[in-house]
């Protein structure tokens, strides 16, 4: 019980500290702001231990006072837990929304790129055969005449016909790397933030409280006490 409840108080306490401490902008204050959530998990756990080994020594007054304390940490903690779990559900949604945003925008223009490639007529030369022909018609001094310029047009419509395949193939890869890494798939509907938070405060304050009660009724017995309900110790 110790063990467990101690995890699931450091789980509590670390949420605590990420959502206190987003809620500031200046830095230094977000570290105090964020280290009162971890002690509001402490005040938490430690208030419900204090209130149970006050109730079973029949001390009510004191009792009373340390549930005020136990409650007002575990209302901070379950505020500070339910308030993490919301910024990254939202998060999750928004980064899910921008990469649908994103794939949206790549087949645009995969699709507008691929109408420009067609555009250009399927007898034109490759880019090497070109720059190899236009060389051949400068060194034997024929710039002048027409085929050369058709040759110059040819070219970049050669050059603009690569540079739109570069961009289909990068962007069809970039698509399959979003398959792949699961960004294009819909963040699943989890448990409320609030039901978790609650959860999770529960076992963890509940969880050491019992055995921090347990561990205090065990250790706080008198020897005489031990035999009576044991037999003398031998």
């Amino acid at each position: 019980f110790l063990g467990a409840g101690l995890a699931a108080a450091a789980l509590s306490g670390f949420a605590n500290f990420q959502a206190f401490s987003l809620g500031v902008s200046d830095v230094n204050q977000a570290q105090v702001w964020g280290w009162s959530g971890v002690i509001a998990s402490v005040c938490s756990f430690g208030g419900f231990t204090f209130f149970w080994w006050h109730l079973s020594g029949h001390r009510r007054g004191e009792a009373l006072r340390a549930l005020v304390f136990a409650l007002a940490g575990a209302g901070t903690s379950i505020a500070g837990t339910t308030l993490y779990m919301m910024n990254n559900q939202q998060g999750q949604a928004v980064k899910w929304q921008s990469a649908s945003d994103l794939r949206t925008l790549t087949e645009t223009e995969i699709a507008d790129w691929t109408r420009q490639l067609e555009g250009i007529p399927a007898e034109t030369r490759s880019i090497d055969g070109l720059k190899a022909y236009l060389a051949g018609v400068e060194a034997a001094g024929r710039t002048h005449q027409k085929p050369y310029r058709d040759a110059q047009n040819e070219l970049g419509l050669a050059e603009r016909r690569a540079t739109l395949e570069q961009n289909i193939a990068t962007a069809r890869a970039e698509l399959r790397q979003a398959v792949t890494n699961g960004s294009d798939t819909q963040p699943a509907q989890s448990l409320p933030a609030w039901f978790f938070a609650l959860m999770l405060e529960l076992f963890s304050s509940q969880a050491t409280s019992i055995a921090f009660v347990s561990l205090l009724l065990l250790y706080g017995r008198k020897p005489q006490e031990v035999d009576d309900e044991f037999g003398p110790v031998v």
